[in-house]
């Protein structure tokens, strides 16, 4: 490994949360949560399980929104982030 000059400390954090619809509030399975991660400069994402339920694992602090996309009506949302580690999403 090389020495890099850069001496920030990358601060991470863990995002868990639900996919449902709106109009009934059932889960939304296999729909895809994803962000762009700016220091690897690439899109990392995770699915939704049979609950709808996610966990998005080593989210770097300055990423402010994720994607949701509901795969079976090709949906698709931006989400923004704020303090909360657990998130419900709604979607249409």
């Amino acid at each position: 490994r090389g020495v890099t000059e850069d001496k920030t400390v990358i601060k991470y954090r863990r995002i868990t949360g639900k996919v449902v619809n709106t109009a009934d509030m059932k889960p939304i399975s296999g729909s895809i949560i994803s962000f762009n991660n700016p220091l690897k400069n690439k899109s990392v994402g995770t699915l939704t399980d049979g609950e709808g339920k996610f966990i998005l694992d080593s989210i770097p602090v300055v990423v402010k929104k994720i994607t949701v996309v509901d795969v079976s009506k090709n949906k698709s949302k931006e989400i923004e982030l704020n303090e909360e580690d657990n998130i419900l999403i709604k979607m249409d």
